[in-house]
């Protein structure tokens, strides 16, 4: 689990062309060997293919099989001729090789639509966590997977054609809610199913199945049975099994939107929603995505026919939240499996502590951020941001930050090509309160790294760097929870101060319209109505805290924009955080 780091770091003190790549060079034709992390449980696959192909029911040599089997059982017809009649893939399992993030972002960029796992899929379930590792691969190439209609134009990415599939789609989600059931009917459903497919495969066959009565929903049922796979995924619901198509249409049929709303525990605001997390919805290897809105929720493209299973990923354009401790990196992610209906649900304990994280960084990034400039953007010498998340224990922390001194939080940052941002966030034995803080204060420390103007970032004494994130980091607290307080208390220790050496309050003081120093210790402070976009310029304009003293005088001065203060009252300021 040990992470070497060797960036400049800041802490939140806690005491203070289309490229097709040939399948036969490369691993696609072995089944991955299972394989699990001693300690953490992860699960290791080493192969695009997880379980025997034999009996994979969505396979296009399944799928025919079952074909023919249906029309052999429902029509008195030629063998030899049945035996003639197959399907044609409409999907395909590929595996896109991206040069680096950028190469990932790249993929996206080109097409937006592609739901993309960092591990392979499979008709079976894929136990979590999993971190997919090839040793043929170059470090610097990032594998993704995905299924992608069989006339899909693929773009400049490298790819690789993993298995060819036929799939029984589901509806396109064009109708109201309320038209959304599940009994809609049968015939109508089934014909609107063999048009959608025969846009993505050959029609003769599918015609005839048309002319035959004979529906995709029974051949997808016919394959199921045939690899022993209908226990897996097709729920009887306490239903008797009946002649098909009857009993196919009884699980399979009609088919209904689905969505859900996402919220988490807030230890202090109570039940909140969860804004901005991408969440997947689907089966086997079949995938739609949609984000939470600002109430939690979310909706699924399209109209199921099975349950689905979901996920919940932490991952956005410019970052991502990654479990601290996995020495594999793996994603944050929460996944609920075998639905039959919408995903409500509220988290508690360790997975709220995420959502915490989450929430903060999401405001800072995309969210109210009060006129202040977003941290970072992607650039190609550093794509997004890994937030590393310790919610387990503080020993991981400890030995993989090595921040000085006892701290909560660190930010590493570096002007390598070769090395990109991070965030570490120490989530254990802390409340919501302190957790949203910390991560506002070290996303602060990456927006000053980012905006400086004035300078050498790592020349910049740490009383001004750290002066700044506190007063970000408090502003933020203030606005979200209300006063955050002189003091915070951990599990084990009472009363920290919020304010000391190099952590000061003058940010505060610069805003506030209170005698009283924000540590409450001095009634020295005449300054007031400056606002939290005039202190960001200041900082970003200046290099030291007498250069930035200046720069607030000479830019903003008193008598305009709601602010007061005298030159004396200025320096009397600065002298005593300082000096502290």
């Amino acid at each position: 689990m040990k992470r070497n780091i060797p960036f400049l770091v800041l802490g939140f003190l806690l005491t203070a062309c289309s490229n097709s790549v040939d399948p036969s060079d490369s691993v696609v034709g072995t089944i991955s060997v299972a394989q699990e992390h001693e300690e953490t449980g992860v699960n290791i696959l080493t192969s695009p293919i997880v379980s025997d192909p034999a009996n994979d029911p969505y396979s296009v040599e399944n799928m025919s099989k079952a074909m023919r089997n249906r029309v052999l059982a429902k029509r008195a017809a030629d063998t030899a001729d049945v035996e003639q009649m197959s399907l044609e893939p409409n999907y395909l399992y590929v595996r896109f090789l991206a040069d680096g993030k950028r190469g990932a972002a790249e993929l996206k960029k080109y097409d937006s639509s592609l739901v993309l796992f960092k591990h392979p899929l499979d008709y079976k379930h894929i136990r979590k966590p999993v971190v997919y590792i090839d040793p043929t691969l170059p470090d610097s190439i990032i594998p993704l997977f995905a299924t992608v209609p069989v006339d899909y134009k693929f773009g400049p990415t490298k790819y690789e054609v993993i298995k060819e599939l036929f799939l029984v789609e589901p509806l396109d989600g064009d109708c109201e809610d309320d038209e959304c059931v599940e009994e809609t009917d049968s015939a109508t459903t089934e014909r609107a199913l063999l048009k959608k497919a025969a846009r993505k495969s050959s029609g003769s066959t599918l015609e005839k199945l048309a002319d035959m009565g004979i529906s995709l929903h029974e051949v997808q049922w016919e394959s199921m049975t045939m690899t022993g796979y209908i226990e897996e995924r097709a729920k009887l619901r306490k239903r008797e099994i009946g002649e098909l198509p009857a009993a196919a249409w009884s699980l399979l049929g009609g088919g209904k939107k689905h969505g859900g709303q996402l919220k988490f525990k807030d230890d202090s605001l109570g039940v909140q929603p969860l804004e901005g997390v991408r969440v997947t919805g689907g089966y086997s290897y079949y995938w739609r995505e949609a984000h939470t809105d600002a109430e939690g929720k979310f909706k699924i493209p399209e109209k199921w026919n099975f349950d689905i299973d979901y996920e919940a990923n932490f991952d956005a354009e410019d970052f991502l939240l990654e479990d601290g401790h996995s020495g594999y990196g793996e994603d944050l992610e929460i996944e609920k499996n075998d639905m039959s209906g919408d995903w409500k649900e509220t988290f508690t304990g360790n997975k709220a502590k995420w959502c915490v994280v989450w929430t903060a960084a999401y405001q800072y990034w995309y969210g109210e951020r009060y006129g202040l400039k977003k941290p970072r953007t992607n650039t190609a010498s550093n794509m997004s941001m890994d937030i590393i998340v310790y919610y387990e224990n503080k020993e991981d922390y400890m030995e993989d930050v090595k921040c000085t001194g006892e701290t909560i939080g660190c930010t590493q940052t570096n002007p390598s090509f070769f090395h990109d941002d991070k965030i570490s966030v120490l989530a254990y034995g802390f409340d919501s309160k302190i957790i949203y803080r910390t991560t506002i204060h070290e996303s602060s420390h990456i927006s000053q790294y980012t905006n400086q103007k004035k300078g050498t970032y790592s020349d910049l004494k740490t009383i001004y760097l750290e002066t700044y994130a506190r007063g970000i980091e408090m502003f933020f607290a203030k606005e979200r929870y209300g006063n955050p307080g002189v003091y915070f208390s951990t599990k084990d220790k009472k009363n920290i101060p919020s304010y000391f050496h190099d952590y000061t309050g003058l940010v505060a003081d610069l805003i506030d319209d209170t005698k009283s120093t924000a540590d409450l210790k001095r009634g020295i402070d005449n300054v007031s109505g400056f606002n939290i976009k005039d202190v960001e310029t200041a900082f970003f304009n200046s290099n030291s805290m007498s250069s930035l003293k200046k720069y607030l005088k000479e830019k903003f001065p008193s008598g305009k924009g709601g602010r007061k203060y005298t030159d004396s009252d200025m320096d009397e300021l600065f002298e005593y955080w300082e000096k502290l």
